[in-house]
């Protein structure tokens, strides 16, 4: 994968994926960090994995790599326009072993927080929170977190969103929203497709793999990675 940067058109950034590990080199000099005028946001399935011990507002700082502040306002601004619903942080709760609800603590004392979803059907609003849903729509939670981050951050640095297996059990109505949602933006974007959505994706012409000619894939570009 080739990225060129804002500062030099003539400089080339090679950015290279496995099993999680982003590497990337100009030459044969090798970067620790993106350089600065390049953002590189990578989603993967692990990223819906909370650890043992996290709350929502610990996971979430992690798997969004950001800080409290900027993972405030992004919830603040909203989840894009492929997942519907409002977005609030609120303390957890907990029994006592007498039935009584008390704020969730570690062992340090301090509060445990959750991610809750508040969406509106017939009228009334319903709350579930991040451990409520379903694996697939927390895959498509954080995707959609992932690219309100990734259109805020294109308004300073050119910015590639990588996708990587993430959306490996979307339905094709799902998949087929995603890229939709996706071609409209600034940042560029690199999708893998999920297995499940090879044949109604792909076809073979004289042995060569191509996009269907869909109309919600006209925008897209096949490549063997």
């Amino acid at each position: 994968m080739l990225i060129r940067t804002v500062d030099a058109f003539s400089k080339e950034v090679h950015v290279s994926s496995n099993n999680y590990i982003i590497r990337r080199w100009d030459g044969n000099a090798t970067y620790l960090l993106p350089p600065g005028d390049i953002e590189v946001i990578f989603c993967s399935e692990d990223d819906a994995r909370k650890r043992n011990g996290e709350d929502d507002l610990k996971f979430l700082m992690r798997a969004l790599n950001v800080d409290l502040s900027a993972l405030r306002e992004l919830i603040n601004i909203g989840q894009a326009d492929f997942f519907d619903g409002r977005l609030h942080l609120q303390e957890e709760m907990e029994e006592d072993d007498f039935g009584n609800q008390r704020i969730h603590r570690d062992e340090y004392g301090n509060e445990f927080y959750e991610l809750v979803l508040t969406r509106t059907r017939a009228g009334s609003d319903i709350d579930v929170s991040y451990n409520g849903l379903s694996t697939s729509e927390k895959g498509r939670l954080l995707l959609a977190l992932s690219i309100t981050k990734a259109r805020e951050v294109a308004k300073q640095r050119l910015t590639l969103l990588i996708v990587e297996c993430l959306a490996f059990n979307f339905d094709e109505n799902n998949f087929e929203k995603l890229l939709r949602v996706l071609e409209k933006e600034d940042f560029q974007v690199l999708v893998t497709l999920p297995p499940i959505r090879e044949k109604s994706i792909i076809e073979v012409d004289n042995g060569t793999k191509k996009l269907r000619d869909l109309d919600y894939l006209r925008d897209w570009t096949l490549r063997e990675l």
